[in-house]
């Protein structure tokens, strides 16, 4: 039996609050029922508040996803492709819709169209339906471009008024607009708080410290929840040019917003001057700790990302952040603070009640793969593996690079150690030997000189180091780092 797919598609959320998602979805499952074909329900192809006037729904749409299943065979020659019209499809110039049109056909894939149950196929030789084809597209296009032409309209209309009437309701969320839309008006509770932000970076705190003291104190975000100030909407804030007044217009284009026009002094009432503003910004990059932060690029910035949960509180995530490292003079004399990145519990550094234990994320890491040594990875990554599918990437030539690094460095092996000695109230006698004994069957086992007993001891070792490595705060079972799974 044939298997049918249905594709879903409006243009405005607004529509989800309508019935344009059950009409379409009651005529894809009558249709299959009717004429024999199974309709999947495993994969769903449902662009709800996308256009295809630019052809959304194709470069970053399900639609396009549905395309990729038929080329990688997701989706086999001979199904069916249930819509309600062809401007579901596409909204584009009528070449470009009929390019869309042909190269679904082109895999084999029969298009339906449900208002008028007509059906198309790569065996289509009938004109008529070739023509009515088109007619739909070209028709579909047209009512997009009328009203593509209206909004525009209606927009530089606003923009020649903006002196007497805002453009929009949306705005910082410190403001609102008035019954009349003519000004914006602080909410009082509000920017006391921003405020508030602004003085304390002026003196000099972070925003992670501000988002801390914020939670810490039980201020209510501005979405109205308790312990949800986050360091990244202080950093917004605090770059927002919207501070002194200055309004961005700009459209959105294929799903992008774009800048559109001259930027709008004045527009809201400033809570600083322009000048403030940007004396701000240069107090606030010369006094900025960098070392937390993960570019892209090559490397893996944090090798265990979303593997790790606190041990303390078990709620929360453990990120990499950037730290404080002592000042160290270059050999130009000049005083710099090099990065450093730790992991360290999310809900502690928000301020949530947690213990802000830090951990130097090179020295863990170093630990972590010496561990993982005696572990076979290819049995741990053997539900991954298909016989078509791409195998899963092999872990042991990271691991292999790091042994070469210890043997070279055998000081900088050993600095795990003195992860014990970051937490207050540390028995750091009792783990820094046992974890130091360990590292030295360790060795012995590299050099050769060691057996497997030895082996087996190092581990025990490593183990009792890291249990008697725990803060003075009366928590159970603090050791359980990794995420169970």
């Amino acid at each position: 039996m044939p298997r049918a797919y249905s594709y879903v598609r409006f243009s405005t959320p607004e529509q989800s609050k309508g019935d344009s998602l059950r009409r379409q979805q009651e005529l894809s499952e009558a249709y299959a029922a009717k004429h024999g074909l199974t309709l999947d329900t495993t994969l769903t192809f449902h662009d709800l508040g996308v256009s295809a006037y630019k052809g959304s729904n194709v470069e970053r749409g399900r639609l396009g996803d549905f395309l990729h299943a038929c080329d990688t065979g997701l989706v086999l020659p001979g199904s069916y492709l249930l819509v309600e019209s062809l401007d579901r499809l596409s909204r584009a110039e009528v070449m470009d819709a009929f390019d869309l049109f042909r190269s679904i056909l082109k895999k084999q894939i029969t298009i339906v169209t449900l208002t008028d149950n007509r059906v198309y196929s790569s065996r289509t030789t009938e004109m008529t339906d070739l023509i009515i084809s088109l007619t739909v597209m070209s028709r579909a296009h047209e009512e997009s471009l009328t009203k593509s032409k209206r909004q525009r309209a209606a927009w530089n209309n606003k923009r020649a008024n903006i002196g007497t009437k805002k453009l929009t309701a949306r705005s910082p969320l410190w403001l609102k607009l008035n019954a009349d839309r003519t000004e914006f008006n602080f909410i009082p509770e509000r920017i006391e708080i921003v405020k508030e932000i602004i003085s304390l970076a002026k003196n000099g705190f972070g925003q992670l410290a501000i988002a801390k003291m914020l939670n810490e104190r039980g201020t209510p975000a501005f979405s109205g929840e308790k312990n949800a100030w986050h360091s990244s909407y202080i950093q917004k804030i605090l770059t927002s040019k919207q501070l002194y007044g200055e309004f961005q217009p700009g459209e959105t284009i294929n799903g992008r917003k774009i800048i559109s026009g001259p930027p709008i002094e004045d527009y809201y009432p400033a809570v600083i001057t322009k000048d403030e503003f940007y004396s701000l910004q240069a107090f606030r990059a010369q006094n900025a700790v960098g070392g937390g932060r993960a570019r892209k690029g090559t490397t893996v910035p944090n090798l265990l990302s979303g593997l790790l949960r606190c041990g303390y509180c078990g709620r929360s995530n453990m990120v990499i952040a950037g730290a404080a490292a002592k000042r160290v003079k270059t050999p130009e004399g000049e005083t710099i603070r090099p990065p450093k990145k730790v992991l360290v519990c999310d809900a502690a550094r928000r301020g949530m009640g947690c213990y802000a234990v830090q951990w130097g994320y090179n020295d863990f890491e170093a630990a972590f793969l010496t561990f993982c040594r005696g572990l076979s990875l290819d049995a741990l990554l053997a539900d991954l593996r298909n016989d078509t599918g791409p195998q899963p990437v092999k872990l042991e030539d990271q691991l292999h690079a790091e042994e070469k690094k210890n043997r070279r460095h055998p000081e900088e092996h050993r600095q795990t150690v003195r992860l014990v000695s970051q937490c207050h109230g540390i028995d750091e006698r009792g783990s820094s030997e046992a974890t130091e004994q360990a590292y030295h069957r360790q060795d012995k086992r590299r050099s050769g000189e060691g057996t497997v007993a030895d082996r087996d001891s190092a581990a025990e070792g490593f183990r009792y180091g890291f249990a008697r490595s725990r803060p003075r705060h009366e928590v159970a079972d603090r050791t359980n780092v990794i995420r169970d799974g």
